[in-house]
């Protein structure tokens, strides 16, 4: 496995469960590319019907299911996945935005997303600090957020736990072939031989 990110983690997480041997190679340190940047959002209050609004929907499944079996997992303590259930309000400010957010509001009702348009006392409760020219708000209770880096540690100490092995400051510089095909990976701190290598790298 390249890269020890979220996704990384991820994978190598469900292959040790699998029963997999395997090894997580980084150049630098956990989650300290790409991950570490992320706001881990997780809204159905931006997507319309859709595959998008979908994949969001069984993703919130799936992170409040791996919620469940990390705090299981776990030492008691651990921080987990910080994820939090905390919903979303969106505010328009003119009366044509108050239309649109409307519209919106009620096609995605269509597919299953719960979005309640809010009145004022409640609306300042959810935001004491938003403004009072507002001409329409929606709450969306399905929004959530989850700590990218913190997760990315969670999943990590879940997969060490099933015997996956966590290499960093390690680089790959290159493959290794034989007969034709790709048999593991050259790296600043020797080969590493493997029956496949996964590429969870990011940008990089």
């Amino acid at each position: 496995m390249i890269g020890a990110g979220i996704v990384g983690a991820a994978i190598a997480r469900s292959l040790g469960r699998a029963g997999h041997e395997v090894i997580v190679l980084d150049r630098g340190p956990t989650a300290g590319g790409t991950s570490a940047s992320g706001e881990g959002n997780l809204l159905v209050s931006d997507k319309g019907p859709g595959a998008e609004l979908e994949l969001m929907q069984r993703s919130l499944k799936l992170w409040r299911e791996l919620d469940g079996q990390l705090r299981d997992e776990l030492p008691a303590g651990f921080p987990s996945l910080e994820l939090d259930h905390k919903g979303g309000l969106v505010v328009a400010t003119t009366d044509p935005g108050a239309m649109a957010l409307r519209e919106f509001a009620a096609l995605q009702r269509t597919s299953g997303v719960v979005a309640q348009e809010v009145g004022e006392q409640q609306v300042h409760e959810l935001e004491p600090d938003l403004t009072r020219d507002y001409t329409a708000a929606v709450f969306y209770p399905g929004d959530a957020q989850v700590q990218p880096v913190v997760a990315t540690e969670s999943l990590l100490a879940s997969a060490r736990r099933r015997g996956v092995q966590v290499r960093q400051g390690v680089e790959v510089t290159g493959p290794i072939m034989t007969a034709g095909r790709l048999a593991g990976v050259q790296t600043s701190g020797g080969p590493v031989h493997g029956d496949a290598v996964v590429l969870a790298a990011g940008p990089w």
